[in-house]
């Protein structure tokens, strides 16, 4: 006779974490100066890759129509929530969001060299004009 499991007590995330997380969102976006996107918000629960529930956000993208969805959990169990890290989280689907075009490039079927080069070439262009001119500066700062 299998066991049953006992369903962890679900809590809900509120609007201010939602506002929080879509706030951070854009933050990050904007450092990374991800402009081209068009970006909506949404707060619902989100499965897993697994089926099952648990994340804390998550994206979904178009690249032809440079279209993306951010999604942030309705709810999430009680050891979930003690680890709601909403800066983190949002930083981490931002991070998808740079590399978007390099994952579609490697989903086709016919990619060519020079595809995976002009997709690896955006991130290393963005990384430059954010991290490396941040890092620049701060070193200007400190002499």
């Amino acid at each position: 006779m299998k066991k049953k499991k006992l369903k962890k007590h679900s809590i809900m995330t509120t609007t201010k974490q939602f506002d929080d997380f879509k706030r951070h969102v854009l933050k990050w976006i904007d450092f990374f100066g991800l402009k081209e996107w068009k970006i909506f918000f949404y707060q619902r629960n989100i499965l897993g890759h697994n089926g099952n529930g648990g994340h804390f956000a998550g994206l979904n993208w178009d690249v032809v129509h440079h279209a993306c969805s951010f999604f942030f959990a309705l709810e999430l169990d009680e050891d979930d929530f003690k680890m709601l890290e909403i800066e983190r989280h949002a930083f981490h689907e931002v991070c998808h969001l740079l590399l978007a075009n390099l994952h579609e490039t490697a989903m086709r079927r016919y990619t060519t060299l020079e595809d995976i080069e002009k997709s690896t070439e955006y991130i290393i262009r963005t990384l430059e004009n954010t991290l490396f001119l941040q890092s620049k500066k701060k070193r200007k700062k400190s002499k």
